[in-house]
Parts: structure tokens; sequence; C-alpha cells
């Protein structure tokens, strides 16, 4: 710091004590030294010839010549000192030169033109400044752009705006410097929408419900660059129950990630939810995908182009058989040319490696929606590709899914299940079809069924001796494509009504059981509007469902709806006995 002082003070009183014949040689308004005239003249002509060659200010020094000291800018000698321009200035070769390189130095360091950032990458549609310094002056003319850009010249700044894909130059050029700026102009990996509005059923309709469909709306109305990915937080925001007729608004955070040929997009896309009321109706097709079951090559495992007077069911149940993860969709495709609206009841389960845990979760979370009639309603555009549901399976790990569809109003969509080895896009263009031999020693659906549901009434007393009846047993729905049965029934709806009479004088309790046949299973029971679980037991364990007490002299009637799950044996038998 003393040594800066020290070379101001130096400097300032040099100027000062120069003759007053002397001309200037001048940088930016300030006086770098003072010459006679023809000195003067040359030793500015060679100072502009190396600021427009924006040659380095660091070979700026002083250096002994054959008449004295000279102030260098590299090989270029700007000016001689020699002892008799030395002592017009009251100072020696040496010293004189010494303060006239530093001065010189002092002022070119910062440059005739500098512009910062020196180089810009940004993105489509947004706009950058740059910022200008150095010693130059006058007005800033701006050159170079090929369309890609539109620059603008403002005081101290130029406004850059992007206006397409590409890389091109900006030539900024002030007095006689000239400065060159790369620009890279990059799309965003992706363009979410700045809103939704979902529809949704249920009475109410649930939070996580409300949470998946308002994920499926948002990236289904979102536009992906090649190669980008929508990612939602690990922690997604709570989102409580809607009642049947009311609204809700929140922003949901989405992430949208690619390569480096694109910008990520992070922002909030604001969801309104409305709750509506929609008859549902108890689908008529059941659509099985779980043949093959180990999933070991890419390609469509299922697709089945369903119209407006076909509610459908669809369950999935897969493993990745392959060593790398493996991607797992469900899609709906618009095929028509106009929009078609489609209510959807979404669950599933996985993927993890516990099988029996997954398929009785997913048949838990199957039977619970299904209760609740809970769902919601999208849109989808013509030809366009909504998902339903996505997952990233980790070797060996299984999945299985339920879908309840139903298209409001009219039009068609094609459901497809279909994977491939990650990472990978979501298109079927060129996919081979799936599906593997049929075993009659293994219980591996796949295909389409008609009437995929079977109901009766039952009527007891207190009298009745223990009445039984199965689930996941023949006859078999036949897939009305192939032929071949889905055995086991996997997917398809089992209805009881129990009657239970009480004519007696006392208050009478009748106990629902749950038993394993054929092997090893669980069940799930949607028992008026209730769900009642049967852990994993062996052939021919009992798990109690629970009592029913009926009062004297009257009637009560318990329904049950159960399926069978994936991982599971049947058939298996739910018993309904008085309690003596």
């Amino acid at each position: 710091m003393n040594r800066r002082i020290h070379l101001f003070l130096f400097t300032f009183l040099f100027l000062l004590v120069s003759p007053l014949w002397a001309e200037p040689v001048v940088i930016g308004g300030e006086t770098v030294m003072r010459l006679p005239a023809e000195k003067a003249q040359n030793a500015q002509m060679r100072i502009d010839q190396k600021l427009e060659a924006a040659a380095d200010p660091d070979g700026i020094l002083a250096k002994k010549t054959p008449n004295g000291y000279g102030v260098f800018w590299g090989d270029t000698l700007v000016v001689e000192v020699d002892k008799a321009l030395a002592t017009e200035n009251k100072s020696t070769p040496e010293g004189l030169a010494i303060v006239w390189a530093k001065r010189l130095f002092e002022l070119v360091g910062p440059g005739m033109l500098q512009v910062s950032p020196r180089n810009l990458v940004m993105p489509l549609g947004e706009q950058a400044v740059l910022q200008l310094s150095g010693l130059a002056d006058g007005p800033v003319y701006l050159e170079g752009g090929d369309g890609v850009i539109s620059p603008t010249a403002d005081g101290e700044t130029v406004v850059v705006e992007a206006n397409a894909v590409g890389s091109t130059y900006l030539v900024i050029s002030r007095g006689k410097a000239k400065v060159k700026v790369p620009v890279r102009v990059k799309d965003w990996a992706g363009y979410p929408p700045g809103e939704v509005t979902i529809q949704v059923t249920g009475d109410p309709a649930p939070g996580d419900m409300v949470a998946e469909a308002s994920l499926r709306a948002v990236a289904g109305s979102t536009r992906l660059n090649p190669g980008a990915y929508i990612k939602f937080p690990e922690e997604m925001p709570a989102i409580p129950s809607v009642p049947q007729g009311d609204k809700m608004r929140y922003a949901q955070p989405i992430e949208i990630v690619a390569g480096e040929d694109y910008f990520p997009v992070k922002t909030r896309v604001e969801v309104q939810v409305e709750s509506v009321d929609l008859e549902f109706q108890e689908p008529n097709l059941l659509l099985v995908s779980n043949r093959p079951e180990r999933v070991e090559d890419d390609g469509v495992l299922l697709e089945y182009t369903l119209t407006d007077n076909e509610p459908t069911r669809l369950m999935y149940s897969h493993l990745n058989q392959t060593l790398a993860d493996r991607n797992l969709w469900v899609n709906l495709y618009n095929e028509t040319n106009q929009p078609v609206k489609v209510w959807i009841g979404s669950t599933y389960a996985g993927p993890n490696r516990n099988e029996v845990h997954t398929g009785h979760m997913a048949a838990v979370r199957f039977l619970r929606q299904l209760g609740a009639e809970a769902g919601f309603v999208v849109e989808i555009p013509p030809r366009q590709r909504f998902v339903v549901a996505h997952h990233l399976m980790n070797r060996r790990d299984l999945l299985s899914g339920f879908v309840n569809l139903q298209i409001v109003g009219e039009g068609s969509v094609r459901a497809e299940v279909h994977s491939k080895l990650a990472p990978s896009t979501n298109n079927t263009v060129g996919a081979v079809r799936l599906g593997g031999p049929f075993n009659p020693f293994k219980i591996h659906p796949h295909g389409v069924f008609a009437q995929p549901y079977f109901e009766e009434w039952i009527d007891m007393t207190q009298d009745s001796p223990t009445t039984e009846v199965p689930f996941g047993k023949s006859p078999w729905l036949i897939d009305f494509e192939t032929g071949l049965p889905n055995t086991g029934n996997f997917g398809v709806l089992y209805r009881y009504h129990f009657v239970l009479q009480n004519t007696s004088r006392s208050p009478v309790d009748f106990e629902m059981i749950f038993r394993p046949h054929s092997g090893p299973g669980a069940g799930t029971f949607l028992v008026d509007g209730d769900i009642l679980e049967a852990p994993f037991k062996k052939q021919g364990v009992e798990t109690s469902l629970g009592r029913f007490r009926v009062e004297a002299g009257s009637e009560r009637t318990v329904d049950l709806v159960t399926l069978p799950e994936a991982s599971s044996c049947y058939p298996a038998y739910v018993t309904m006995r008085p309690v003596r």
C-alpha cells in the first residue's frame, strides 16, 4: 500500500512539473505522458495500435536502450527517454521511463473495452445483460446475431434477447475497440403448463389420490424435449381429502431435467381441483397383463382399444427379470382426431422384491379406492398419450397395479402396457408384442375378458349350517381373443351379500372367516364399506374377519367384495357361520 501511495504521488508531481510546451499522450481522456509534438504523435500511434490489437498489458515495462531507457509494450518501443528528455522532466532516463511505463500499465490494464461476461449461454426467450467497461468512449455499435439473438445497447450495458436455438457471435464496438462475444441459446428441457384443472370423484376424494391425479395431469400437459424427464420432489405437498362438490387450489412443484443441450426447468404449476359426482359403471371388460410375469425383453405387454360403451378394469403384475433397471409404463393413447375424456381410478404397489406383500397391498389399495369410487377425469388431446403410471423396477423387483377406466361421453382410447430397459423413452414405435406361451401349470393370465364379476345373494338364519363361498375358482373367464383361460380369475370381482336373519328371541352373532384352500395366500375384503385384511397364511389356516350381531327378530345384510390377489394361491374361501 505504501508503494502505491508513493507511486501515485510521484506520478502526480511528475505531471505537474512536466514542461508546458509538451503535448499529452492520452488514453481514454487520461494523460499517460507529455512529449514534444512529433514524439507525442508517434507514441500515441504506437499505443493505439497496441490497444486495437488487444495486446497484453503485462508486456509493458521499462528497459535500457542505447541512448538511455525506453518504454516498451512487448517488442514495440513506445518512446525512448534520453538524457535531454529526462532533464526537461526533472528526472533521470531510468526513473522517467519507469514512471511512464507504470502509468501506461495503470491505464491500459482495464483495456479499452471490457465486456462481462465474455460469453453467453442463455435460455430461449430470456434476456441477458452485458456490462461494458474500459477506456473506450463514445457510442456503442452492435453487429452479428444471425437472428439467434436481438441485442440492444443501453448506456454502459447491452441487453441480449434470445430468439432462436443456436450459436452465434455478437460484435461490440466502441471507439477504436472491438470485442467479439460468443453466444449460445439453448432450449428449455420442457414446457410445463401454468395451470391445470383436474376433476376428481369420491366422497371424499382421498388426498393421496388427488396428489397422484395432479402429478399425472401436470405430466400429461407438459411438453418435453428429447431426452428430458420430469422430477417431482421426494416430499410432496400434503393434500387433504376433497369432499364431493368442493374445490381446492394448490401449487405443485415440478422440475424438468435433461442433458447439456437444454436448460433445466424448476417451477410450480397451479392445480385447480374440482370434486364432481360421476356415476360409476361396473366394468364389463377386464384386461390382464401378467404373462410373461418375469419380463426379460423390451416390448408391448398388453394393448387393447376400448370404446365409450366398455367400462374396463386393467390388472397388471410383472417382475423385472433382467440385471439392469427396467421401465414399465401404463398409457392411454387417443388414436382419434377428437379429445377424449376418461375417468381413471388407478392404484399400485411396489416395485419391491416382496411378491406376496406387493400383491396384497395392491389389492388393499384397489378395494379401498373402489369403495370410495375414487378417481379422476382427464381429457386426452387427439393423437396424444397420457401416462397413467410409470414404474422404474430394479432387478428382481415386482409391481402390481389396478386401473379402472371409463370413457366420459364419446370416443375410444388404446390402453398400453409396455416395458423397456432404463434409460428409455415412452413410445411403442417398432416395439415387439410380448405374451409368452400359455402354461396350464402356471397361473399367469393375459388377455381380454368379458363380464369380470360374480355376484350372489345368500340367505342365512341362526339355524343355518356353515356357508362357504369361493373366489378364484373355476369356471374361469376366457380371453375372447385367444380362447385361453384366466386361471385363478385374477382381477375378477366377487360380490357376496349375506342376508342374516335372526328369528330367535336373543341376539345372534355370525362370524366371517377366510381360508386359503389350494396353497398359501392372503386376502383383502371390502365389508360394508370397510377394509378387512387377512394376513398370508398356510393352506387351510383360518383367519377370522369379524363378527356381525343380529338382534332378536331382525335382519341385516353384510356386503362383501373381494378379488384374487397376485402371488397368492387360489381358490380360497370365505365362510359365514352362526356362533352357537
